[in-house]
């Protein structure tokens, strides 16, 4: 009897030093809540409404930062960019005849390459350079002209419709015998510069 006292009282006090078992209750999972989205262009948004002052509101499912019109407008604007930039990409000779086929409203013409053509650039292309660099025989011929004439060159943007400049006075300034005077040596002046720079080929006949 007393060897069951004393196990049951080892038991219990076995019981008692035994830790203590809490149960933690299990937390939910945090539910994220998002707010609307708004197309990221704010005020430049196509479908900004004035009355609210907020730009289009988005997709829920939309993985874009831009709303429908925005996206569209991008798309289009791109689209036009690269139909510009064709020209760009196209040879000299294959740009000039989409010129002609838009002009002449022509989906099927056939352009003749012509070796004077070629030539013709290639003088207009090096005229410019010595033009632009300031040398060579054009160059000087310009100069002199300039100086012959008293000119004083203008840099600003060519008009888009050709103006005929020259340094002779107006009809009501002097009498019109010294004005044809100088209206001849004027187009000599000129006339010199065609036969001394340009071919014989290259020159108009008309």
């Amino acid at each position: 009897m007393a060897a069951r006292i004393s196990d049951t009282s080892q038991k219990g006090a076995k019981a008692r030093d035994a830790p203590s078992r809490v149960q933690i209750p299990r937390q939910q999972p945090l539910k994220i809540v998002h707010g609307p989205r708004y197309c990221a262009m704010g005020q430049r948004c196509l479908g900004y409404d004035s009355q609210t002052g907020k730009p289009q509101k988005l997709h829920k499912n939309s993985s874009s930062d831009l709303c429908e019109f925005c996206q569209r407008a991008r798309l289009e604007e791109a689209a036009t960019v690269d139909e510009d930039k064709k020209d760009e990409w196209l040879p000299r000779d294959e740009v000039e005849l989409e010129s002609y086929k838009r002009a002449l409203g022509i989906d099927d013409l056939i352009v003749l390459k012509s070796s004077a053509v070629e030539e013709r650039y290639r003088l207009e292309e090096n005229l410019l350079v010595e033009h632009c660099s300031r040398q060579g025989d054009f160059w000087q011929a310009i100069r002199g002209v300039r100086e012959r004439w008293n000119i004083s060159p203008t840099i600003a943007i060519p008009p888009e419709r050709p103006v005929l400049n020259s340094p002779l006075p107006k009809s009501t300034e002097m009498p019109e015998e010294e004005l044809t005077k100088l209206l001849r040596l004027w187009i000599e002046d000129l006339s010199s510069i065609i036969t001394t720079i340009l071919p014989e080929e290259a020159r108009c006949t008309e």
